[in-house]
């Protein structure tokens, strides 16, 4: 009986020393706010289970306390971690603690554990600032920073060859933090030129935003909490800004089934989620990777996975498993070391004021840093500065059929700076209606230098031919070609060299090439009536008089003031189609972005929503002058008086401008997508005709002049003084006059041959006689 009583004793002694003790491990969550984790508790419980019943920890199990709230609030997180702490010690704490459910709440709850000597491990917080050892040494975390995040969504801007990404970021820390390291990492390390900066302070209604929605780039990257990232697609939705024009990209733990949540913070969106759900379609998503071998430690995943199917999914579920995991880890690897300072893991206290306390910070901090275990999102190892080490990153997208869904399309490889499609995945399955286009062509500076200095060649040779004729209009020479109309034709060519710089100025702004497809038409089309259609009325009086020379003379007829009226109601129904196109919106042109085939380049280009209606309009009208000009010019092609020897110039003008001016509004419109192509053919073909125009008409007079710099008369063969040509101010008159007299001349001529003939036959008579 003794004996047994013995073995009773021994026993119960036995059990009393090897009996499992209980640490209370603190697990905080977003139960609301920006960010909600507490999805994550059923996951994190599971990982406690499971630790516990394989006896992870040798000696001791967990206890979960999971009932700390952050609201992703920095004073609620930091009342919750405090009131914790001071619970009644009925069971000794984990010195270790899981949270704080997301960044905004974890910074704080890091800043005090380093003064309170207790460790923290985060399963949501991705803030770069919690990676600052200095302020926060005993803070680790099993996600990934958010600047992996920032890398992985300039890696897939880079990997489709886009120039110019718009950065739009709500101005808390887990956003901002790196902006400027991200920045350099854009442009130095992946090639993308222009990173344009956007923010907006948290607040609903959004504020800030007006310069994005100004001159919005193709390619937008919105990185802030749910609330806030749903409002921002909803002004996108407003203005039309998604696919297939632009490329939205966001956070992709962003929760699906919040999309649907019109209310925020006192605030309802004017978007439905049938509204979201349409700027959703093809936005592209990304997030930390659960990069995971299957095949490694498969009991887990499906231990997981069969649980889970019962619970509320979180996206930060196996994070949090992982945390705990960790946990568990950390704590049986300490323990050995504890114990070679005579210290168990239930002697820890944070109220210590001792160094005990800050020694078992150290030690777990330690352990935690030489951990290397398979967690359910993959090989659980930190870095120096605590976090994660990851090499990927997830890329998801949303589409729509039938319903939205969420589709991985591939990885963003941190060491080659690329993107791993994923399986049956390619371009025309990411991007169905085309690659968005992000950079806009402009006219190559090279081209438009060398066109420019030759419309600066080209004005400054009209201003000398203005001058010329200017200058020497009394003399009877200028005088017969009209100057007063030749004054008109310069003007024409100065806004057709005008219009060559206009054409070609570098700008990739949409509203100031909007300004410049509007006001060059103007200037295209009053300064092709100005010079064509001057020459036209030219030679409609040359033909007129050389026609009629038989008929009596129709004094005033065509003086020059008539044809400057002609000309004015020429100018008159140019004006008048401009306005009426300018004034109506659907006719208005607009500069609009046509994508090249294959390429993220894009053209501006001038177009309306009734362009071709205008464009045939306008083009029937101008090649009136071409028809009538080249009719013209045909009818006086034989014409030989050099009193009239400016007609076979004009002529060749005629001819020249119809034969270079079809091709060119062929070219124009079939080089419309292609803007430095088409820019290169217009400017050389209006450069051509313009200069060649000038050539014709005053090149010939100003040699005609030279050499009769010491004759007094208009022409020596037919003889005419000064006194006859200065009072015959009228063009038409001086003109009919020297044809009167050539006529004159050639009826006397014939006449001298027939009396010639006759004396011959009367002289051959009388010798035969």
């Amino acid at each position: 009986m003794r004996i047994k009583l013995t073995l009773v004793v021994l026993l119960i002694l036995i059990v009393k020393c090897v009996q499992t003790k209980v640490l209370r491990l603190g697990f905080m969550s977003s139960h609301n706010g920006s960010l909600v984790s507490s999805g994550s508790i059923a996951a994190a419980q599971l990982a406690v289970n499971y630790i516990n019943r394989e006896k992870l920890i040798r000696g001791y199990d967990l206890e979960l306390i999971h009932d700390l709230d952050s609201g992703c609030n920095k004073t609620m997180a930091l009342e919750s971690y405090f009131n914790f702490w001071r619970t009644p010690e009925a069971t000794p704490f984990a010195p270790i603690f899981i949270g704080a459910g997301c960044s905004m709440a974890s910074e704080p709850v890091a800043a005090m554990s380093r003064f309170w000597n207790t460790v923290q491990v985060s399963f949501a917080s991705s803030s770069p600032a919690l990676s600052d050892t200095s302020k926060y040494p005993y803070h680790f975390r099993v996600i990934p920073s958010e600047t992996f995040i920032h890398k992985a969504q300039g890696i897939f801007a880079s990997e489709f060859k886009w120039k110019t990404v718009g950065l739009v970021s709500q101005y808390e820390g887990v956003f901002v933090d790196d902006l400027k390291s991200v920045e350099n990492f854009f442009k130095g390390h992946l090639g993308i030129p222009l990173v344009k900066l956007y923010g907006f302070v948290s607040r609903l209604p959004l504020q800030g935003l007006e310069l994005l929605w100004e001159n919005p780039p193709r390619i937008i990257i919105i990185n802030a909490y749910q609330p806030y990232t749903r409002e921002v697609l909803c002004q996108a939705y407003h203005r039309k800004i998604y696919y297939p024009a632009y490329q939205l990209v966001i956070l992709g733990w962003l929760d699906d089934n919040r999309w649907n949540e019109t209310t925020n913070e006192g605030y309802t969106s004017s978007c439905s989620f049938d509204d979201i759900k349409k700027v959703l379609n093809n936005v592209v998503c990304v997030a930390e990777c659960i990069c995971r071998d299957e095949t490694i430690n498969s009991s887990l995943n499906n231990m997981y996975k069969e649980y889970m199917k019962n619970q509320e999914l979180s996206m930060f579920g196996e994070r949090a498993f992982d945390a705990v995991l960790t946990v568990a880890h950390a704590l049986n690897k300490s323990i050995i070391k504890l114990k070679e300072n005579n210290l168990t893991l239930e002697n820890f206290s944070f109220l210590d004021e001792s160094n005990i306390s800050n020694l078992f910070a150290d030690i777990i901090s330690d352990e935690i840093r030489s951990i290397e275990v398979q967690g359910l999102t993959g090989l659980i190892q930190f870095d120096e500065r605590g976090d994660i080490h990851t090499t990927r990153a997830n890329i998801t997208q949303y589409r729509f059929e039938g319903n939205l869904y969420s589709r991985q399309i591939g990885l963003a490889n941190f060491n080659s700076n690329t993107i791993d499609l994923s399986p049956g995945e390619d371009i025309s399955t990411i991007f169905p209606d085309g690659i968005p286009r992000d950079e806009i062509v402009v006219i190559n500076p090279i081209l438009f230098g060398v066109m420019t200095a030759a419309a600066v060649c080209g004005v400054c040779f009209a201003t000398v031919c203005l001058l010329f004729n200017l200058i020497f209009m009394k003399r009877r020479y200028i005088k017969l070609t009209s100057p007063i109309l030749n004054v008109f034709i310069c003007l024409g060519a100065v806004l057709s060299y005008t219009e060559v710089v206009l054409l070609g100025i570098p700008n990739d702004d949409i509203a100031f090439v909007a300004a410049f497809c509007n006001s060059s038409l103007w200037i295209a089309s009053i300064g092709f009536t100005l010079m064509f259609g001057t020459l036209v009325l030219k030679t409609w009086r040359i033909r007129y008089i050389y026609s009629n020379l038989s008929k009596p003379k129709i004094k005033g007829k065509f003086k020059d003031w008539t044809l400057l009226v002609a000309l004015g109601l020429l100018l008159l129904v140019d004006l008048a189609f401009l306005g009426i196109v300018t004034a109506i919106k659907q006719s208005r042109l607009i500069a609009r972005e046509v994508g090249r085939p294959l390429s993220s380049k894009v053209d501006l280009v001038c177009t309306s929503e009734a362009l071709n209606p205008v464009l045939i309009t306008f083009l029937l009208y101008k090649s009136i002058y071409l028809w009538i000009g080249l009719f013209f010019a045909f009818e006086t092609r034989k014409i030989k008086v050099k009193a009239l020897n400016d007609a076979k110039f004009i002529a060749a003008a005629v001819y020249c401008t119809a034969v270079i001016s079809i091709p060119l509004v062929i070219i124009g419109l079939l080089l419309t997508s292609h803007v430095e192509a088409r820019y290169g053919t217009l400017s050389a073909g209006i450069l051509f005709v313009t200069t060649v125009i000038l050539g014709l008409l005053f090149l010939p007079r100003m040699i005609g002049l030279y050499k009769r710099r010491n004759d007094n008369s208009v022409d020596t063969a037919l003889n005419f003084t000064m006194t006859d040509v200065e009072t015959s101010h009228d063009v038409e008159t001086t003109l009919r006059k020297q044809l009167e007299v050539l006529n004159e001349r050639l009826q006397k001529y014939e006449h001298k041959n027939t009396d010639e003939v006759l004396n011959g036959n009367q002289t051959t008579e009388t010798s035969t006689d």
